[in-house]
């Protein structure tokens, strides 16, 4: 088996770093940050009266066509990192046969070619009838046995759309496959993570993606064990399996505030999907616990996304977190304070914004404290 690539120390040398601690511990003052976000300290009762959840945005602007409104800058870090750094950090190259070479994925030159891996021992290709199959990639070595996993996808389309992972043993010998046939389903979008269990063996990420109403709706976010999900055999289903964490909504970005696992930011729609509907943003550790819902404001959802990138900014002025949408996705951008949900913009800052509109209420309990066993309430 290939090597592991090492993944990169979160924290990075300098004024970054000493912020994110900061604001590990002006979140904890807060009383927003939970058991598990808090490296190496106790944990902290959320404050009861300060300022309840969710969390009303500090500044909007719209983002209509035609719109120059902008939200105010605010100093500091955008500690948001690359979800394919973070999923690359956690397994190396493909190498199924464990020869210590890595696999060969065969490209597509058009949709309806196969997928194939070709290794040390010859070739395994999958298809399946009607359907366009792709190798995601590795899913690292599950069962310990010097094999790496492979990643397969199948899909009804090339584009957006619903799809089906599933997670082939290395032991799979070459030949012609469905997927289905030899492998066990894990999910929708399926990808690598470091270890969260302290097993040793990387962990799954499943990112759900369905259709409703013709409108795409991402969610749950969910962390699989890896181990467990190679235990159930193949051919096997493991999408009934309990998940180590899982969130509302779609994972939107990891970040990085100074602790041993990056934080989730997930977002969440809210109502009937249509050309208007809510989005909530949730902020949390991936251990379970969630540190910082957002109130539900309105969103305007794509054919083809619900939500943009979000920033996640660490500054000596404090943390916020933002939310500017691309104009196909949203009508209008939102600004957070994190370490003071109910505070101001810093210092200086002139907002160019308008009032943010009084939310409809909607079934989104506040956060609390999530076991490994249990799901997100808010």
């Amino acid at each position: 088996m290939a090597t592991p690539a090492v993944p990169a120390p979160l924290g990075h040398p300098g004024g970054p770093t000493r912020r994110r601690g900061r604001a590990l511990a002006t979140l904890a003052a807060s009383g927003l940050v939970v058991a598990g976000l808090l490296v190496g300290g106790p944990a902290v009762a959320p404050a009861q009266d300060a300022c309840p959840e969710p969390y009303a945005p500090l500044a909007s602007v719209d983002q209509y066509s035609g719109s120059t409104a902008t939200l105010p800058e605010v100093p500091g870090d955008d500690v948001v990192l690359d979800t394919a750094e973070v999923v690359a950090g956690a397994v190396g190259p493909l190498d199924s046969d464990g020869d210590g070479q890595p696999d060969e994925i065969g490209p597509r030159e058009t949709v309806s070619d196969p997928a194939t891996v070709t290794r040390g021992d010859g070739t395994l290709t999958f298809v399946r009838a009607g359907a366009v199959v792709s190798i995601s990639g590795n899913a690292g070595d599950l069962d310990g046995d010097g094999r790496d996993e492979i990643l397969v996808s199948v899909g009804a389309s090339a584009g957006v759309g619903e799809v089906q992972s599933f997670v082939v043993p290395g032991t799979t010998g070459p030949g012609t496959h469905d997927p289905a046939d030899v492998g066990i389903e894990a999910g929708d979008r399926v990808a690598p993570i470091p270890d969260r269990d302290g097993d040793g063996v990387v962990e799954l990420l499943d990112v759900a993606v369905g259709f409703e109403g013709g409108f795409l709706v991402n969610g749950p976010t969910r962390v699989l064990s890896g181990a467990a999900v190679i235990a159930v055999g193949a051919p096997g289903d493991a999408t009934d399996l309990p998940a180590l964490v899982q969130a509302p909504g779609a994972l939107l970005a990891f970040a990085d505030l100074g602790g041993p696992l990056p934080v989730l930011i997930t977002g969440e729609v809210v109502g009937p999907p249509g050309e208007e509907t809510e989005g909530i943003l949730h902020l949390a550790d991936e251990g379970g616990d969630e540190a910082f819902t957002t109130d539900p404001y309105p969103f305007v959802v794509s054919y083809t996304s619900t939500f943009a990138r979000p920033r996640l900014v660490v500054g000596d002025q404090g943390t916020f977190l933002a939310l500017a949408q691309g104009e196909r996705s949203a009508a209008r951008a939102y600004l957070w304070r994190v370490d003071d949900p109910c505070g101001a913009l810093p210092t200086g800052t002139a907002p160019t914004t308008e009032v943010p509109p009084a939310s409809t209420p909607v079934t989104s309990p506040a956060a609390a404290p999530i076991t490994a066993d249990a799901t997100f309430t808010g």
